[in-house]
Formats: structure tokens, C-alpha cells, sequence
């Protein structure tokens, strides 16, 4: 809801911003607004234009790459999962009661579309993360009696270590989210650049659609920025796809 809320005001805003430039155009005395001062104000709207630009580029690039980092995060816990639960398997019949376990977990979590359009929260504090711990420290209470089992052993803790550490990962990149104060400085430039160019700009229905255009094209940027930094709930998230085929894998004989 945030990201929407937030894109609606720099809509608005924006867009108020250049009618309201073209109000004041034709409220001044036209020797404010003759080629000169055109001229001036272009090249002034030109240098806060290209900062913007500049730094929404790479708040996006930023937005994406944390985004990214949590899918190949995710990724990498289910290939480890995956991992473990082979080792297992070949360990033995003392681990068939923590695979059950675990399965019923990733069972229940896909039930309840723990990993879908969730808040990142909740997705953390589920039972589909908290359980990773509990299956490591399983690993850990295992006995092995002999060579085979003891190097069984050593495998399963070191794929449950790397588990534990995407875990971590992951919790580390919950909740990082644009400063609001950032954001806040963003409107007002953008505001002030709509300004100016509602000052220079002939009033028509052509210039008032660009105008439109131009609010909707940059509420859009904002409204994907901030739904790329929510990688588990919002209409831009995770695929919970690998997570299923993750589940059917495990539950194969």
C-alpha cells in the first residue's frame, strides 16, 4: 500500500506543480519571462534535472541489486536445503524423523503462501526460516559410529553452516527501505522541476497531456523502486515456483 500511496502523491504533486507554472506565467509581468529569462531558467532546470535523473538511476540500480540479492539468497538456501537433505537421506534412518519434520514445514509454508505477497516480516519470523535453525542444531546432535557416517556428518554441518549463513543474509536485507527524508528532497526537486516548466511552457491540451505523462512516467519510477525493495510482498516479489519444486524434491523417495 505504501508504494502506491507514495507514487499517488508524486503523481499529484508533480503534476499540481506544473499547473501551477502555468498559472504564474500568466500572472507575471511578461519581462520575467522573455527569452533571457527563459534561456536562464531552462539551463537551470536542465542542471536539477540531470541531478535527479542521476540520482534515481542509481537508487534504482541500488533498489535492484538488492532485490537480486535476495532472490540469489533464496536460491542458494534451496539448493543447500536440497543438499542437506541428500546427505540425510544416505545418513541414515536416525534423520528420517528431522526430514519429516522439515518437509511438514515447507509443506505448511507453501499451504499458507508464507512466501508470497507477504510482508518481509513475516516471512523472516515463519516457520519456514526459524526452522532452519532447529534442523541445523538436529544436525549437530547426531552421533556417528563409524568413518562413513562421521564424514556423512561433516558434510551435513558444513551444507547446515552455509544454510545458516544465507539465512542471515537474508535476515540482514529485511526491512532496508528508502529514507523518508530522501524521498521527501526527491518530491521537492521534482515539484520545482515541473514548476519551471509549466513557467516556460504555452498553455494547451497538448502541454497539459505531456504533463500528465511526464507525472505518471516519474510516479512510476518511484512506485518500482520502492516495490523492488519489498522482495516478498507487493505486486513486484519472489517466485515461491523453485520453492515448490524445492518441496516436491525433497518429498521424492
Amino acid at each position: 500500500m505504501q508504494p502506491i500511496l507514495t507514487s499517488l502523491i508524486f503523481f499529484v504533486l508533480t503534476f499540481c506543480g506544473a499547473m501551477f507554472g502555468l498559472y504564474v506565467s500568466r500572472r507575471v509581468p511578461k519581462n520575467f519571462l522573455d527569452d533571457d529569462s527563459r534561456r536562464s531558467i531552462g539551463l537551470t532546470l536542465g542542471l536539477i534535472s540531470s541531478i535527479a535523473a542521476l540520482i534515481l538511476g542509481l537508487v534504482t540500480a541500488s533498489a535492484k541489486t538488492s532485490f537480486d540479492d535476495m532472490d540469489r539468497a533464496v536460491r542458494t538456501s534451496e539448493i543447500q536445503l536440497l543438499t542437506l537433505n541428500r546427505i540425510l537421506g544416505q545418513y541414515g534412518s536416525e534423520t528420517k524423523q528431522m526430514r519429516l519434520e522439515w518437509r511438514a514445514v515447507m509443506g505448511h509454508a507453501l499451504e499458507e503462501k508464507i512466501i508470497k505477497g507477504k510482508a518481509e516480516e513475516e516471512v523472516i519470523q515463519s516457520s519456514l526460516f526459524t526452522g532452519i535453525e532447529t534442523l541445523v542444531d538436529s544436525v549437530r546432535n547426531l552421533t556417528p559410529t563409524d568413518r562413513y557416517h562421521q564424514i556423512l556428518y561433516e558434510q551435513a554441518l558444513s551444507v547446515g553452516e552455509d544454510l545458516l549463513e544465507s539465512r542471515w543474509f537474508a535476515l540482514n536485507n529485511v526491512g532496508a527501505s528508502i529514507p523518508p527524508l530522501f524521498l521527501t528532497i526527491l518530491l521537492i526537486w521534482m515539484v520545482v522541476i515541473f514548476w519551471g516548466f509549466g513557467l516556460i511552457s504555452p498553455l494547451n491540451n497538448m502541454v497539459i497531456l505531456m504533463f500528465l505523462v511526464g507525472s505518471f512516467s516519474m510516479a512510476s519510477v518511484i512506485f518500482l523502486i520502492m516495490e523492488l525493495e519489498g522482495a516478498f510482498d507487493g505486486l513486484i516479489y519472489l517466485s515461491s515456483h523453485s520453492w515448490n519444486l524445492t518441496y516436491k524434491l525433497m518429498s521424492a523417495p
